[in-house]
């Protein structure tokens, strides 16, 4: 357990170093990454409130960009299907549900 904590730790002041305002999936990957090793409210709730952000973006974005964010979003939905099989995230996160309908919508849950 002290092991994981510590690897927890470092994933999360590495996550500090990919903070980028203009492209926040690789700070939120990370911080999603140092769940595995240990839940942590404070991280869980800074997931959310990321991805929260991160799902609206793609969402505001005008119909011509929108599918440059598809493996960007698969990305993100994979993560979080990882947490939920770990049961570090709860299957029913607002952002995840939103994510999940966002991809089925567009149809990028389709394999070509």
């Amino acid at each position: 357990p002290r092991l994981r904590k510590e690897i927890a730790a470092t994933v999360r002041a590495d996550s500090e170093k990919l903070k980028d305002p203009a492209n926040p999936l690789p700070e939120l990957l990370r911080l999603m990454e140092s769940l595995v090793y240990e839940k942590d409210d404070a991280t869980s709730q800074k997931v959310e409130q990321m991805a929260d952000a991160y799902v609206a973006s793609i969402k505001a974005l005008p119909a011509d960009k929108v599918e440059s964010k598809k493996d960007a979003a698969n990305r993100l939905n994979s993560a979080y299907n990882y947490l939920v099989k770990a049961n570090d995230v709860a299957a029913t996160s607002a952002p995840r549900t939103e994510l999940a309908n966002l991809i089925k919508e567009k149809g990028w849950d389709k394999k070509k």
